[in-house]
């Protein structure tokens, strides 16, 4: 015979408001929307600082203490506002040169323009993705990418905008990612 048992009600709140939660809890705290937006993700190997020295529409010159390899692909961060697809096409020392794949968006810009926050990502090749949902804190991805835990990762929406990542954490081919530069979710409902 079977036996029901009826449900008890719970006088403590299963998932508590966000205030209330503890530190390290991984609990969704900000409002979703769902999407599905195309996208490529780049898993960031390498992460360094660089000082440019000249900028033209199809290449930059610039130092950095990096190691980067003849050949390799990497992602120019302007401000982290714009990243730049690149390959390096030759290096002599600190002093690099790239062949730019896109204009960069400083170009006609000041001279402090160019030299503020400068950084080269280094990663595996991209990766086709898609982004599932998006929130003002954070982004839901799936890809064949192997992600882990705290992992910076680059996601570019096709024919939209890019925006650098940390995992949150991985189920299968799915990830919670979180912005290293909060984002407003208006900002991606234009895009959307």
């Amino acid at each position: 015979m079977l036996h029901i048992k009826p449900f008890e009600p719970v006088e403590a709140d299963i998932f508590p408001a966000p205030a209330a939660r503890l530190e390290g809890d991984t609990r969704r705290a900000a409002e979703r929307k769902r999407v599905y937006l195309k996208a490529d993700a780049i898993a960031v190997e390498l992460d360094a600082k660089a000082d440019v020295i000249n900028v033209s529409e199809s290449g930059m010159t610039g130092e950095t203490d990096a190691r980067i390899i003849v050949g390799e692909h990497v992602e120019v961060s302007f401000s982290a506002l714009h990243y730049v697809p690149a390959t390096v096409r030759w290096i002599h020392g600190r002093r690099f040169g790239l062949k730019l794949l896109a204009p960069p968006p400083v170009i006609g810009a000041a001279d402090e323009a160019l030299t503020r926050d400068i950084r080269l990502f280094v990663g595996q090749t991209s990766r086709r993705a898609v982004v599932r949902n998006v929130s003002s804190s954070g982004l839901q991805i799936e890809t064949d990418l192997p992600l882990h835990k705290d992992q910076q990762v680059l996601v570019k929406v096709l024919n939209g905008w890019s925006i650098m990542t940390r995992v949150a954490w991985v189920d299968g081919i799915r990830a919670g990612v979180s912005m290293v530069e909060p984002v407003d979710l208006i900002s991606f409902e234009k895009t959307a």
